[in-house]
């Protein structure tokens, strides 16, 4: 997800988005956090989703930093977009990503995006 190479970077962001959008947002409880039996999923997603239940803020603050990264901007914007479903998004992640969205972006070509 930090590979220099661009095609790489946004296949691993894409695949990341992938798992988050798939999970219903009821397998993502504050209080009870993953529970394999309730959602059928890949055995290899496991670890992914274990990972997003207890560190949802890493992710977004992770992926919040990907949009300063022109390369995969729909992909993190999916990724983004899938956490907020989630139960354990709360108003500390709600904030983070509207300023995120808020921040200008540089191009590579020197243009700004707002």
């Amino acid at each position: 997800m930090t590979d220099d190479d661009k095609t790489t970077r946004a296949k691993a962001i894409g695949y990341l988005s992938s798992v988050l959008g798939y999970l219903d947002p009821k397998t993502l409880s504050r209080q009870q956090g993953f529970n394999p039996s309730f959602v059928q999923i890949p055995l290899i997603w496991h670890s992914w989703v274990n990972l997003i239940c207890s560190k949802v803020m890493v992710i977004v603050q992770f992926l919040c930093d990907r949009l300063e990264d022109e390369t995969g901007l729909k992909e993190t914007s999916q990724g983004l977009f899938a956490l907020q479903k989630s139960s354990r998004f709360g108003k500390e992640e709600a904030t983070l990503v509207s300023s995120a969205y808020r921040t200008p972006i540089t191009l590579r070509s020197g243009e700004f995006v707002q």
